[in-house]
């Protein structure tokens, strides 16, 4: 349906031919009526061009009406998602402040347990260690008098455990690699 009205005009009204029983009326008792008011106004308002146009522009007029309560109806059905959405984004600000302290401190304790002296430190220890196994392993073999077969394997294995661990350890010593491969 057409949301506007166009102006009401005589012709569109069709206010001409008068009625019959109008026009049988002498001129002087016509001009009479056309001089009050309240008679043409009511003669315009029993037209069904009129009675037309009015019931077209009441129709209009509740589409706008009904319109602009559903305007209004999402209106606050916006703000009440907008007031959400605000919410969830201070929550979701707050969680980025809370995540960027704990990346801080993350990275405070990886630094300080993961430095390239501390590991140095702890992988020179881990050779330390290879070695004392190695040779507790002989000590072992003395005092028990296990067989030498077995006792040879094991030796070698930690032996070559421990020159690997040495020759890495050395190597970080002269640069030569960045760091545990």
């Amino acid at each position: 349906m057409d949301h506007t009205a166009q102006p009401l005009t005589i012709a569109l009204l069709h206010a001409f031919p008068l009625p019959r029983t109008l026009e049988v009326l002498p001129p002087h008792v016509l001009q009479d009526f056309s001089r009050q008011y309240d008679l043409v106004k009511g003669y315009i308002k029993q037209l069904d061009a009129y009675t037309q146009t009015e019931t077209n522009l009441r129709n209009i007029i509740h589409e706008q009406i009904s319109t602009i309560n559903k305007i209004i109806v999402l209106l606050d059905a916006y703000e009440k998602n907008s007031s959400a959405i605000a919410s969830a984004i201070s929550k979701m600000n707050e969680l980025y402040k809370e995540f960027l302290n704990y990346e801080t401190y993350q990275y405070q304790l990886l630094s300080s347990n993961f430095n390239q002296n501390f590991l140095k430190l702890k992988f020179s220890k881990l050779t330390s260690a290879s070695d004392e196994e190695s040779m507790n392993a002989v000590k072992e073999y003395r005092n028990s008098g296990e067989l030498l077969l077995n006792f040879l394997q094991d030796f070698r294995q930690k032996r070559k455990l421990y020159h690997l661990l040495k020759e890495k350890l050395n190597r970080w010593d002269e640069e030569r690699i960045s760091g545990l491969i």
